[in-house]
């Protein structure tokens, strides 16, 4: 939900439209059974961005829920997560305007700076 919640923040505020902004969405299951497979359907569909967004406006469909569907990639995923000890979603890593890389744990609290903070 956590990530949902960003990237519909940033979607009312026209980030992607503008420009201001382009993300790259690393699947991991870590809500639970449903969320594997979900993340799963994610990874596997034929336009990502598109089943996303469907997902996040509320199209159950959009993410289907399919036991059968290899959930290697997504478990790898959450390998990774584990080993760099990412235990929150969204975590965000970005270059700021001044070249830094920078990192949040969970949503930006303020998403008007955050936005202003970017390349």
């Amino acid at each position: 939900p956590h990530c949902h919640q960003f990237i519909a923040d940033l979607r009312e505020a026209n980030a992607y439209d503008q420009g201001n902004i382009r993300t790259r969405l690393v699947p991991v299951g870590i809500m639970g059974e449903e969320s594997l497979y979900e993340a799963a359907a994610l990874i596997n569909a034929q336009n990502p961005q598109k089943a996303f967004f469907n997902h996040i406006d509320g199209d159950e469909f959009a993410l289907p829920v399919d036991k059968k569907v290899n959930t290697q990639k997504v478990q790898k995923n959450m390998a990774i997560m584990q080993d760099w000890k990412l235990d929150v979603t969204p975590f965000i890593i970005y270059r700021n305007k001044a070249g830094s890389v920078k990192i949040v744990r969970g949503g930006p609290k303020n998403l008007t700076e955050f936005l202003h903070d970017l390349k």
